[in-house]
């Protein structure tokens, strides 16, 4: 009988260490909020350099008219 018990038990322990790694994705949606911030970082720098990059080509255009005048 106590063999069943500890078989019973082993189970048991198996079960509920399955069930704690399944309420992990607690700090997996920690991760996730990090890495949408860091997608949001990246798309405003992106951003800005393409407005940086395009007043830049304006500078240059108004440069290179001035220079064939």
């Amino acid at each position: 009988m106590s063999k069943l018990f500890l078989i019973a038990l082993a189970v048991c322990s198996f079960y509920l260490s399955s069930c704690n790694s399944k309420t992990e994705p607690v700090e997996d949606n920690t991760e996730m909020e990090q890495l949408e911030k860091i997608q949001e970082e990246l798309s405003n720098t992106a951003e800005t350099i393409e407005k940086e990059t395009k007043e830049m080509n304006e500078s240059l255009d108004d440069l290179l008219k001035e220079i064939e005048e």
